[in-house]
């Protein structure tokens, strides 16, 4: 956008609504869902917009809410929005969102990440089995339906949720807790799930910046990829196949080459993330000064070992490629978040709230709240005391991916305390898991995962020196180094020989001739 004093407005299918006003771009905060737009409507239209609230959001009429989309992964969440820009279902979004299926089918001879891609035709356009794509039918505020003397019915909940899937053809339902879990929404979409690769610019012009850019204003980059729907003759969501055609959605957005003028009105609508207004002082000051550094420790480490790897052949560079960009999309949210939050001191702003909330408790008398501060201050005091074991969790989360492969691994180990011994007992899930063979290995890299599981190993062990844990200590007795990491990466030439998890060849192998006691033994569980 060109630096102009265009009146913005920001308006967001969960929503998140901001008004930009003058020079200054000064906000007035709030959040607004499109089916309830009646209280910033006036502002609206004040500012330029001249569409009617029904041209935004109607479920009768073809509306704005109809172009805009949602991009998920099968088996997953939704992660980013996109908008419809044609008749025949091309969907425009961000080059990050389309970053996995870019990748997904890049290979050292079509990198596609590093070359872009571009359809010259239907035909050549590239299905993404893990790609969905939902959008809004409907919402609806359903908090006197749910909401019984403060507590939740969940029966009723459930009821409401069953009759809204039963609706229409592939109907997914949320109901949402909004506003500090005061009122509660239901929304109800649609999900097409044969969703193909259009084109997408090389990464040189679509990650323009790299990391060091995202998060920050301006920015100069090619940032889009383009997606087209697909569904059945009928226009109903469909699995992929050659017979099917482009959705055709109720509405699209024209796209217009005309660039904005001084006081031009914009607005943007989308499905954001999620807020943390709610928070009080001492949370936020622990999130900003001991759990984000935290993280930032975490991530950058991982994302520098990655790197080495990738640096040094191509086809390792493809296969961690959507791992490195999503683990860099979150490790410079962190460092911009508190760095944000530090340079307008935030922390100040929300003891001033706090005190403001502690003087309504005092005068209005409400018992009920006079030890709420205390409760919160406890439990921050009580999150400091298990930071070291934040290193674990994160190990887990977002560090080895043999790890997170093991997981199945103990879930099952759980489940033989009612299902016993039998391999016949776990023939459905042991099945249901060779499926997912070709997907969880393809972009796996046996060195660099082990190499991961030493260092993560290494810094829980320097944020735990004064006190060990006893496991921990039984690895470095048994396996020593010249220096600690030195034994780590001992133990982790170990784990990953003996683990069944550790190479598709030997999980196959063990789906194909299942052994309970041989899984309680394996490093990993």
């Amino acid at each position: 956008m060109r630096n102009t004093r265009s009146k913005v407005i920001i308006l967001t299918l969960f929503l998140l609504g901001t008004f930009f006003r003058g020079y200054s771009y000064k906000p007035d905060e709030g959040m607004w869902l499109p089916a309830f737009l009646s209280e910033i409507y006036p502002d609206m239209k004040r500012l330029g917009l001249e569409l009617t609230p029904e041209q935004i959001y109607s479920v009768n009429k073809s509306s704005l809410k109809d172009a805009i989309v949602q991009l998920g992964e099968k088996g997953g969440g939704y992660f980013c929005s996109g908008s419809f820009i044609s008749p025949e279902g091309l969907v425009i979004t961000n080059h990050h969102c389309g970053y996995s299926a870019i990748q997904y089918h890049s290979t050292v001879e079509h990198n596609y990440l590093r070359d872009g891609f571009w359809a010259k035709s239907k035909d050549e356009e590239l299905y993404v089995p893990e790609m969905k794509i939902r959008f809004l039918i409907r919402m609806e505020e359903i908090t006197d339906k749910v909401l019984k003397d403060g507590e939740e019915d969940t029966p009723e909940m459930e009821k409401i949720r069953q009759e809204a899937e039963n609706e229409g053809k592939n109907y997914e339902v949320e109901i949402k807790k909004m506003y500090a879990g005061t009122r509660y929404f239901l929304f109800v979409y649609q999900v097409y799930e044969d969703v193909r690769l259009v084109g997408a610019p090389p990464s040189s012009i679509g990650k323009f910046g790299g990391d060091t850019d995202n998060w920050m204003y301006p920015r100069h980059t090619g940032d889009f990829s383009m997606f087209r729907v697909y569904a059945d003759k009928n226009n109903e969501p469909a699995e992929y196949s050659p017979d099917n055609v482009p959705y055709k959605p109720k509405h699209f957005l024209p796209v217009s080459i005309k660039g904005l003028k001084e006081n031009d009105f914009v607005m943007v609508m989308g499905f954001p993330g999620q807020t943390e207004r709610y928070l009080t002082a001492p949370e936020l000051e622990f999130k900003v000064k001991v759990e984000n550094p935290l993280l930032i420790e975490i991530f950058g480490k991982r994302l520098a070992l990655m790197k080495e790897d990738m640096d040094k052949d191509e086809s390792v560079k493809i296969k961690l490629a959507d791992t490195y960009a999503s683990l860099s999309n979150s490790y410079k949210y962190f460092i911009g978040m508190t760095e944000d939050v530090t340079k307008k001191d935030v922390i100040e702003m929300l003891r001033q709230r706090d005190a403001q909330v502690k003087q309504w408790i005092e005068k209005s008398g409400a018992e009920e709240y006079k030890n709420l501060f205390d409760q919160v201050n406890e439990l921050v005091e009580t999150a400091k005391k298990v930071i070291p074991d934040l290193y674990i969790t994160n190990l887990t989360l977002f560090a080895p991916t043999a790890v997170n492969f093991s997981l199945w691994g103990f879930r099952i180990n759980r489940m033989s305390a009612t299902l016993g011994t039998n391999p016949e007992n776990y023939k459905a899930k042991i099945e249901e898991k060779k499926k997912e063979l070709d997907e969880m290995f393809k972009d796996y890299v046996y060195e660099t995962d082990k190499k991961i599981f030493a260092h993560m190993l290494l810094m829980y062990y320097e944020k735990n020196k004064d006190k060990t844990p006893e496991w921990l200590q039984k690895i470095m007795k048994k396996y020593k180094g010249k220096t600690k990491l030195e034994g780590f990466q001992k133990y982790a030439d170990y784990v990953y020989k003996k683990s069944v998890f550790t190479t598709r060849e030997k999980f196959e192998n063990f789906l194909s001739n299942f052994d309970l006691k041989k899984l309680q033994k394996d490093p990993l569980i």
